[in-house]
């Protein structure tokens, strides 16, 4: 955690994904480094990935997701809490993966999870 505090992995546009049991204060350490972020002078956003994909799903509505994916891209730090808590319909989570997919490489994601990779879907 210390070599994360750090913010290495920003500059470098790495990503980080926090697994474990509820309680276990992966969504307190994902907001820590995203102050600490915030500290370091970078852009940064926290949703939880039921309350991104009500956005995206919005946004698509209103004819604007170009706009809201292109806003996602351009921060240094993306914090996506909770994935895999809530299922998503086959659209949300199309524009979950489209948002992961335009944000990659071009800042960090930070994920928290209380499920394993194979039970994501």
């Amino acid at each position: 955690m210390l070599e994360l505090a750090k913010g290495d992995y920003l500059s470098k546009n790495e990503n980080i994904v926090l697994i474990g049991n509820m309680g276990t204060g992966k969504t307190h350490t994902s907001i820590a480094l995203g102050l600490l972020a915030c500290q370091l002078g970078k852009k940064v956003r926290f949703y939880t990935a039921t309350g991104l994909v009500n956005e995206l799903l919005e946004a698509q509505d209103q004819y604007a997701l170009g706009k809201r994916l292109s806003q996602l891209s351009k921060l240094d730090l993306l914090i996506i809490d909770e994935v895999g808590f809530v299922p998503f319909t086959p659209e949300g989570a199309r524009l979950l993966f489209h948002a992961f997919s335009e944000s990659y490489l071009k800042g960090s994601i930070l994920i928290t999870s209380n499920l394993e990779f194979s039970r994501w879907l």
